[in-house]
């Protein structure tokens, strides 16, 4: 039987890919923490963390449960 790399469905590299990814997330997730300490006393809203993160709320969001179990709004509570 042939791998799924052989019969062309994944690149070779699929796993790389996926690596760069997963690591870009956790990159992603570190900066929001260092901006929802810095902004959490003005700013609320997802749209302002993933703006200046430039992603989409719904994929800051994603990343957020992702990567701690929590929503956007439950870390937002545990940095009042």
């Amino acid at each position: 039987m042939r791998g799924i790399s052989e019969i062309g469905c994944f690149p070779s590299n699929a796993g790389v890919v996926l690596h760069v990814m997963e690591t870009n997330e956790v990159q992603i997730f570190a900066r929001f923490l260092e901006l929802i300490r810095k902004h959490s006393d003005e700013e609320c809203n997802i749209e302002f963390y993933a703006g200046k993160l430039d992603i989409e709320p719904e994929n800051l969001s994603r990343i957020i449960w992702e990567k701690s179990d929590s929503s956007f709004s439950e870390w937002l509570n545990t940095t009042d």
